[in-house]
């Protein structure tokens, strides 16, 4: 299980029109900043990563209104790759990708049929599909149907894919950061019908130490568009492949002698420059490291918080080197306690990364203390199991102070000029309180929160100054 990474909602015309580099200062050909790779984190329940990616997974809900006056059907017939029929896929219809209009079910006939009634017809962007057991979605796109509904079989090929592990983030006597699940997601056409079919398949439980070498489940066509996306054990995507190349699968039950070969040493990666712990207070000031990106490349940028409802676009830049730093980026519209993400986008259907960031706060009880006046510092750090209107785990938290500017410390443990202060728990919301301060000139604070989940790595508040009067 692993935090899901949610592709940015964006208007499709951002990428119509030009790209507005002005929002942002886009240093091309800077050299990126390559910090080490996030910590490990065990997975977060809160936000599972779902076998697959696209709108067709989640449920859909018929608009009984509209569907009650239709008398159309369809029928599907699912299969396996060997043409057993597939009990117990997932199989759904819609009137397009949005899909305002649609039902979903379950094949539990032993020959694999499934009867949708009661459907409407649908002109040039329809959707029907199904979630084989094994866990491929597969889905006929951009379809059209008459009132009377249509008769459709899913069977598929297979698609033989190679991953060769390399680069920066495997080490091969350490291979334990690499990425542990693949997420393979195709475009095809087949009888000149552009994009008609899509295949998403998750590869969970890799080996770390051996290339990744499988079939990927996908209908007869040709695909020349697609994505690979590495999620590593910490749980989210920020290194990934855009499909090179043209594969045709013949038919239902045959496999392509055009298989996919990806190097990951080649892939795309996303390094986010936010200070030693990737950790801070909402407004923080971050830039975004794009490595391997495709030259000419137009990447739109987008940050949201994990549990918010607001996705704050950044605007968009054109790749212009492979190793290039985007500045100007903040975390904007953040929950303290949660993760926030910064994400990038190559077009509408291309491939998206993103990398995190945990939000905490520090605040004083006063704008200035006064000299030998007591005083208080809160905040909020995150905490395994807290998600909005549910307690978590408390945790320890602890004050260190120093009495000149600094940024947050680069070890756990931080050495003079930083000064100890005390430890106090967190409630089991992540909410803290140091009470009882007094000092007698500025001091810098700062607030570590250890590693006593399995949520969150540990890291540091960003660091607050308190002036003295």
């Amino acid at each position: 299980m692993k935090l899901r990474s949610r592709r940015p909602v964006v208007a499709c015309a951002a990428f119509a029109t030009t790209l507005v580099p002005v929002v942002l200062a886009c240093a091309a050909g800077a050299a990126v900043a390559a910090p080490a790779h996030q910590p490990a984190v065990a997975a977060h329940p809160a936000h599972a990563h779902p076998a697959v990616g696209h709108a067709s997974r989640r449920a859909l809900a018929p608009r009984q209104s509209a569907l009650d006056a239709a008398t159309g059907t369809i029928t599907l017939h699912v299969y396996d790759f060997l043409g057993q029929p597939a009990v117990g896929a997932d199989v759904f219809w819609s009137n397009g990708p949005d899909g305002n209009l649609g039902d979903s079910g379950t094949v539990v006939n032993a020959d694999g049929s499934y009867l949708f009634s009661g459907v409407p017809a649908v002109g040039g962007d329809g959707q029907i599909g199904a979630i084989l057991p094994a866990g491929a979605a597969l889905t006929y796109t951009n379809q059209s149907w008459p009132a009377e509904g249509t008769d459709v079989g899913i069977q598929p090929g297979h698609l033989p894919l190679t991953v060769m592990r390399g680069g920066p983030w495997y080490d091969a006597t350490d291979p334990s950061y690499d990425f542990n699940e693949l997420d393979a997601q195709v475009t095809g056409s087949s009888g000149g019908v552009v994009t008609d079919r899509t295949a998403d398949q998750a590869l969970a439980n890799l080996d770390q130490t051996a290339d990744v070498t499988t079939d990927l489940d996908v209908m007869a066509a040709t695909y020349a568009a697609g994505t690979l996306n590495f999620w590593f054990p910490y749980g989210w995507s920020d290194e990934g492949a855009e499909i090179p190349g043209s594969h045709t699968v013949v038919g239902a039950g045959s496999t392509s002698s055009d298989p996919i070969a990806v190097q990951e040493t080649d892939a795309a990666r996303l390094y986010l420059n936010a200070g030693h712990w990737w950790s801070g207070k909402p407004g923080t000031r971050v830039s975004l490291g794009l490595q391997n990106y495709g030259i000419d490349w137009p990447v739109y940028l987008v940050g949201y918080s994990e549990f918010g409802v607001i996705e704050y676009e950044f605007g968009g830049v054109t790749v212009t080197s492979q190793s290039q730093t985007v500045t100007g980026l903040s975390v904007r519209g953040a929950m303290a306690g949660y993760w926030y993400f910064f994400g990038t986008l190559h077009s509408p259907d291309g491939l998206y990364l993103e990398s995190p960031f945990q939000v905490c706060t520090l605040k004083s009880s006063v704008a200035k203390a006064r000299r030998g006046v007591p005083f208080r510092l809160s905040g909020v750090v995150p905490v395994q199991g807290h998600t909005p209107g549910h307690a978590g785990v408390a945790k320890s938290v602890t004050l260190y102070k120093r009495f000149t500017a600094a940024g947050q410390p680069s070890k756990l443990t931080p050495s003079r000029p930083w000064i100890r202060v005390k430890s106090v728990k967190t409630d089991r919301y992540g909410r803290y309180s140091f009470r009882g301060l007094i000092e007698r000139r500025a001091t810098w604070y700062v607030v570590r929160y250890a590693m006593s989940d399995t949520w969150y790595w540990p890291a540091f508040t960003s660091v607050l100054k308190v002036s003295v009067k």
